[in-house]
């Protein structure tokens, strides 16, 4: 509430009535004068009241003037000392008042009353100020706690790691006794715990759930003594944003678990189609050659018993180098030197193990092509080669890549051998009835491969006029 104006420089009633009779003295001063002027004869008197009259006026108006100064010189002398300590922070500092008869009485109060506002006002920042320096202080305790939490995350390799490591981050949390960490998972509980606790102390658990969008993982309970239980509540949406990165963590671990496995099963399935449509086969014929032997020993026939040797010496010869191909195949030659690279090392691996002519062309200008993507692509291209070698009976294998600005890329292996019949394209509803014809082995896994990465495979064939396999993608 604003307060009332009022007079700030306020006389006293005696130095108005002095300055009043001054007022009257001059004024009978110039009377008498004029009066005296006007007489004909001046009295023998008029020059003594004269005098006194002047001297009287004379002492008046020194001592109104010393007064005045006097007063003006202390508020001059109060006023400079008080802005003084105001200029050095002392904000309790107040002008002196003196008698309420003091002429600057009333501006002394209004500018004390100036200080008082200003103390007010600083003393409310300096409030803020603590409470904004505290509430920073704060977060950057609780950013720490989170960077030791994320660090315990990211350094962990397994569940078991990042439960012991986590747990070592929650055992370095301010008056923590025990930490107990319980994760539910694929039915199974798991539980960490590692207690500090004196046998005499008195402590208090405190829950704080492991979510991951509102989906519960577990728990871990926090033992601190009692007297340090208000504290550590204040700290409770730390707590809880500790549980959540917690879960964070689990269910990435889970979710990597899960890839991992699916990884594994789909390579193990790729696995049983390559043994199934190569070796598997190879020995099956040569259990039936063993068989045609064992009747050849029953006949005592030296010629036939010497050639279903020579052919059982040729099975078991195709049947090695059939699993070293496979062994050779599941390595892929990436390098993380490029697509080109590792596509130009299978055909110059192809051409020296089949004997073929392999041609390499590349006109490629694709860059930052993913690990996933080359890996799947040079796997492609690795079983329509494998295709060529078992079935085509090729004398020349042509392979070309070509990418353009826009991200389009392809891929071709052309070989000149006798080629199928392929009046309908290959289409995943058909990959069920070609997988059961010999020339198309490897076909449908070429087109799972293919669909990983957002591409497609195009097939052209005709008997007599060799096959060409067309990989389309983007990078």
């Amino acid at each position: 509430m604003p307060r009332a104006i009022i007079p700030v420089i306020c006389f006293p009633l005696l130095a108005k009535i002095a300055l009043v009779a001054l007022m009257l003295l001059f004024v009978v001063i110039g009377a008498t004068y004029y009066w005296v002027e006007t007489l004909e004869s001046r009295p023998a008197w008029a020059g003594v009241v004269m005098s006194v009259l002047w001297l009287f006026s004379g002492i008046g108006s020194g001592l109104l003037m010393f007064w005045g100064w006097r007063h003006f010189y202390r508020f001059g002398h109060d006023l400079s000392g008080w802005v003084n300590s105001l200029y050095e922070g002392k904000l309790t500092e107040r002008m002196p008042l003196g008698h309420s008869s003091n002429p600057s009485y009333e501006l002394r109060r209004h500018l004390n009353f100036i200080t008082e506002d200003y103390q007010r006002l600083s003393n409310s920042m300096e409030k803020r100020i603590a409470e904004q320096t505290e509430n920073i202080e704060q977060k950057k305790y609780y950013l720490r706690v989170l960077h030791q939490v994320a660090l315990a995350i990211n350094n962990s390799n397994s569940m078991d790691g990042l439960l012991c490591r986590f747990l070592e981050t929650l055992q370095g949390f301010s008056g923590v006794r025990s930490v107990s960490i319980q994760i539910f998972q694929d039915n199974i509980f798991k539980e960490v715990t590692n207690d500090q606790s004196q046998a005499d102390e008195v402590t208090v658990d405190i829950e704080i759930p492991v979510e991951y969008r509102d989906k519960a993982l577990g728990v871990f309970h926090i033992s601190v003594p009692k007297n340090l239980h208000p504290k550590i509540e204040e700290q409770h949406e730390l707590l809880l944003s500790i549980g959540q990165h917690l879960g964070m963590a689990v269910e990435k671990a889970n979710l990597d678990n899960e890839a991992k496995l699916l990884s594994i099963m789909q390579e193990r399935t790729r696995m049983a189609h390559e043994l199934h449509d190569s070796l598997a086969q190879t020995l099956a014929s040569m259990r039936y050659r063993v068989r045609l032997l064992d009747e050849s020993f029953n006949t005592s026939d030296d010629e036939q018993i010497s050639s279903e040797l020579d052919d059982l010496e040729g099975i078991i010869e195709n049947a090695n180098t059939e699993l070293r191909s496979l062994i050779t195949n599941f390595r892929a030659p990436i390098d993380g030197k490029g697509l080109v690279r590792s596509i130009e090392k299978l055909s110059k691996r192809f051409e020296v193990e089949t004997g073929l002519e392999v041609f390499f062309y590349q006109n490629w200008i694709a860059e930052n092509i993913s690990h996933t993507v080359e890996i799947e692509v040079t796997r492609i291209v690795q079983e329509a080669l494998a295709n060529v070698r078992k079935h085509s009976q090729a004398k020349t294998v042509r392979i070309l890549m070509y990418s353009a600005e826009g991200g389009e890329c392809r891929i071709l292996v052309e070989d000149d051998g006798v080629g199928f019949d392929s009046n309908a394209k290959l289409l995943p509803q058909d990959v069920d009835s070609v997988d059961k014809k010999g020339e198309h082995i490897g076909l449908a896994i070429m087109h799972e491969r293919a669909e990983r990465i957002g591409g497609d495979i195009q097939y052209e064939s005709d008997p007599g006029e060799g096959t060409l396999v067309q990989l389309n993608f983007s990078s």
